[in-house]
């Protein structure tokens, strides 16, 4: 049996149709949309039967569910995928670590529909009014789109998604080349610090694959650098290990003079260095007395004496670098000869029960008291040298 439509029913009829197809396509480009926006690169199949999720993980990194099962709470359907939110993602714990995208749940006709829950284009003009009736109420029940939808925006979003950098691991600088068998926008962590083609890259940073298949040798062109660590670049110019030197700092160069108000050495309540005058230097606001140079002393300073030890034996020659006070037990026969620098000094002995008799050799006048080997007997040696004549002048403490 056949059935004239009129050309308003056979207008509202391909309306119908267009309508239907239209709804397909949108649901149908959603889903990749959502695909895109939640899955990363699919990795295979994944088993949710097994009690726990992949693992040694990239972030970003998918698995189609191929046996349903719970994980962690989370119930996974035949088709359904996971993505790793991080890196090393936990094979235990979902909160955190993954995304579920549920696409085998996905609402919209497919193809497998036409022909069983959606009548097809030769049923219906096959049919009569009242089939023709139903089959449009029906049709009018898969229409799913809320609200105004971009066709052109989207698509743009799918292309942008397409190209967007996918992240492949780390790369270890110190091999001395770059990744293979690239695709452009793929990129790596510099796990180890190295130079490849005279550019360096520390440790968190990242390259960039800009083209694909790029080269592993070359940097221009092939490679995007991408500076993630927080070291300083350079210092006074230099890059890299750093070793400064006074000429690399302006304004110490060796033909400068600085101008330094003041030095602190060790922190800035602590010593403090400055310039009183001119060819004067001052501690502590105090001006210092150089050597070579003549001033007044207005204050007395207290020494410390310098034990000589106990002489028994041999020549005692005091000297004069271990201080103008010295002191030395005589503990024994043993000769005392002048010091060999010019200087004054004076020399406290004492005699202890072994004592024995001092002999003088080399001073140009002794005088004084007479040394004794008394036991406990105390002198005080008072010795001046000037260049090669020499005195000695001993005073007992008894």
């Amino acid at each position: 049996m056949s059935i004239d439509l009129s050309p308003y029913e056979i207008e509202l009829l391909d309306t119908i149709d267009l309508v239907t197809k239209l709804n397909g396509a949108i649901n149908a480009m959603a889903a990749a949309v959502n695909q895109l926006d939640n899955a990363g690169l699919i990795q295979g199949s994944w088993d949710a039967s097994s009690g726990s999720f992949p693992s040694s993980t990239v972030a970003n990194q998918s698995w189609v569910v191929t046996t349903a099962g719970t994980v962690d709470s989370v119930s996974f359907a035949i088709g359904d995928r996971i993505t790793s939110l991080v890196d090393s993602a936990s094979s235990s714990t979902y909160a955190g670590n993954w995304i579920k995208v549920p696409l085998s749940s996905a609402v919209g006709l497919v193809l497998s529909d036409i022909g069983s829950t959606v009548q097809a284009w030769s049923a219906i003009l096959d049919a009569t009014t009242a089939a023709f009736t139903t089959a449009l109420a029906t049709k009018l029940g898969y229409l799913s789109v809320t609200q105004p939808v971009d066709l052109d925006a989207m698509e743009e979003r799918v292309a942008q998604l397409a190209s967007a950098t996918v992240l492949k691991g780390t790369w270890d600088a110190s091999s001395g080349s770059f990744p293979t068998s690239t695709t452009a926008g793929e990129t790596w962590i510099v796990s180890v610090a190295g130079t490849v083609d005279s550019v360096s890259f520390a440790v968190d940073d990242r390259i960039l694959a800009i083209v694909d298949s790029a080269s592993s040798s070359t940097f221009a062109a092939n490679w995007h650098k991408l500076d993630y660590s927080d070291q300083v670049l350079t210092v006074a110019g230099k890059a890299g290990n750093v070793t400064l030197e006074q000429d690399d700092i302006s304004g110490l160069n060796t033909s400068d003079s600085p101008q330094l108000a003041g030095i602190n050495l060790g922190h800035a309540s602590d010593t403090t260095l400055s310039r009183s005058a001119a060819g004067r230097l001052a501690v502590e606001g105090k001006d210092a007395l150089l050597k070579g140079q003549s001033d007044s002393l207005t204050a007395g300073y207290s020494n410390t004496v310098y034990s000589a030890g106990t002489k028994s034996s041999g020549t005692f020659t005091p000297d004069v670098a271990n201080g103008h006070q010295q002191s030395a037990i005589n503990g024994g026969a043993h000769t005392l000869a002048p010091p060999s620098a010019s200087c004054t000094l004076v020399v406290h002995y004492t005699n202890n029960g072994s004592a024995g008799t001092i002999t003088t050799s080399g001073f140009t006048i002794v005088d004084g008291d007479s040394l004794t080997t008394t036991n406990l007997d105390e002198f005080l040696l008072y010795i001046t040298k000037s260049g090669s004549k020499s005195l000695l002048t001993v005073k007992a403490l008894q």
